[in-house]
């Protein structure tokens, strides 16, 4: 029973206690994420992409301040479901390719756009594949926990608030 209301019940944790348990919860999303994509491709660039995928933490003063993940280009391909022939526009996927158009000009450059075929009525055979978000979403209350641990309630209310910047943009086309 507690008798001073002031003292916490949980004794608060260090420093590197709590670098080691953010660093150990972005090492087990990253385990997670990899099982799925894993299930996902097959093929000789397989491994180099799931290799790509790295965890980032980012420190100030000695104190985990940020974590997220690192991965090769390709793998968001993978989670909208495009490439060679297929894009994603107004959060679909058709069909399409990249437009050249050598007379509009971006930084000094031609431009690069892309356009959607026409009249083509196949059906799509591309759909994306979420192989990272979900585990994030399903363990952000354990970071969020972490985070309350060592900072308190507002630490996790901040997270769980900023979690959906760790996720991939699907808003763009």
């Amino acid at each position: 029973m507690q008798t001073n209301p002031n003292q916490p019940i949980h004794p608060t944790i260090s420093v590197q206690e709590f670098n080691k348990q953010v660093k150990d919860w972005t090492y087990q999303v990253r385990a997670l994420a990899l099982r799925r994509l894993a299930a996902a491709t097959t093929g000789d660039s397989s491994g180099k992409a799931k290799r790509s995928l790295t965890p980032s933490l980012k420190y100030n003063s000695g104190e985990v301040f940020s974590t997220g993940f690192k991965f090769a280009y390709y793998l968001v391909f993978i989670h909208y479901g495009v490439g060679r022939g297929y894009i994603h526009q107004n959060g679909t996927v058709i069909r399409g390719r990249l437009n050249n158009n050598k007379y509009k000009l971006y930084r000094g450059r031609p431009a690069k756009s892309w356009k959607s075929y026409s009249g083509d009525t196949r059906p799509i055979a591309r759909y994306g594949f979420d192989w990272i978000d979900g585990e994030i979403r399903n363990s952000i209350d354990r970071l969020a926990d972490i985070a309350a641990n060592y900072h308190g309630d507002k630490a996790a209310k901040e997270i769980i608030k900023d979690s959906y910047k760790l996720l991939i943009d699907k808003t763009n086309g």
